[in-house]
């Protein structure tokens, strides 16, 4: 009996826990607001999830017919998201990696074509 209490016991820490990660994460793109010196995602456009980490989360917008419209990076704090101008759709971005700074306070995003490095940007790390 003690055994199988201790077992739900720790079912529920479990449980718990995956709640409160999986809350955290869920965050849509339609829950972002574009910044004042960009555009608003355009009706026929979505937002696909590329990388997150703590509460920076970029996306690649694509068209209805599968086109590549850009990528934007959202901040989970304010609730905005900035489009990036010179990062995006030429070559097309597939995936985004994150890593530390030599500047105390700021991290790196780095943005990949398949294997190939397109762009980087620095900036400052959130807490």
């Amino acid at each position: 009996m003690r055994k199988l209490l201790s077992t739900i016991a720790v079912m529920c820490f479990v449980l718990a826990g995956l709640t409160t990660i999986v809350e955290a994460n869920d965050t849509t793109f339609d829950k972002f607001k574009p910044a004042d010196d960009t555009y608003p995602m355009a009706p026929v456009e979505h937002a696909e999830l590329l990388r997150f980490q703590g509460n920076i989360y970029v996306y690649k917008l694509v068209g209805a017919d599968g086109s590549c419209h850009g990528v934007a990076i959202a901040n989970g704090h304010t609730r905005f998201y900035q489009r990036l101008e010179d990062i995006g759709c030429d070559p097309d971005v597939d995936h985004v990696s994150f890593a530390p700074s030599e500047l105390d306070g700021y991290q790196m995003l780095n943005f990949y074509s398949k294997t190939v490095a397109v762009g980087r940007i620095t900036i400052k790390a959130q807490e």
